[in-house]
């Protein structure tokens, strides 16, 4: 199980992303809305300068085509799992908040950012494992 410099960056650049869209709720809205999009398009230029920089890495195997009934399968439950991960996400994003909240952390969106951003760095690179695998 190697994860290649670009499925870890991948992985990166995805929690950085959650954890600073996360933690710049506690800001106002307009500065809040200004974090996220800053945050979104410079992201999204280091993700192009890496797609760039790695371009010959990217080339992935021809796959074998599966039938329709397993195809049918996979789809049914990676849409059933991301379904699941979204609402358990927000369920955990909620419960820690309150917790933090309630046992008085000073900046509370700043630190369920760091988790959240935690979070997402491992919920991708086992996204990534599971597509290498099917």
């Amino acid at each position: 199980m190697v994860f290649s410099v670009r499925e870890v960056g991948s992985a990166a650049l995805q929690g950085l992303l959650t954890g600073l869209w996360v933690a710049a709720g506690e800001l106002p809205t307009a500065r809040r809305r200004l974090a996220r999009t800053g945050a979104t398009l410079g992201l999204s230029a280091v993700g192009s300068i890496r797609d760039w920089a790695f371009a010959d890495e990217g080339k992935k195997p021809e796959r074998q085509d599966i039938d329709g009934r397993r195809k049918l399968v996979v789809t049914g439950v990676v849409t059933a799992v991301g379904i699941g991960v979204m609402v358990g996400r927000k369920q955990v994003e909620n419960r820690w908040l309150a917790r933090l909240e309630r046992d008085g952390h000073a900046y509370p969106h700043r630190a369920l950012g760091v988790r959240m951003g935690a979070l997402s760095f491992a919920g991708t690179l086992v996204t990534q494992l599971a597509r290498r695998r099917f």
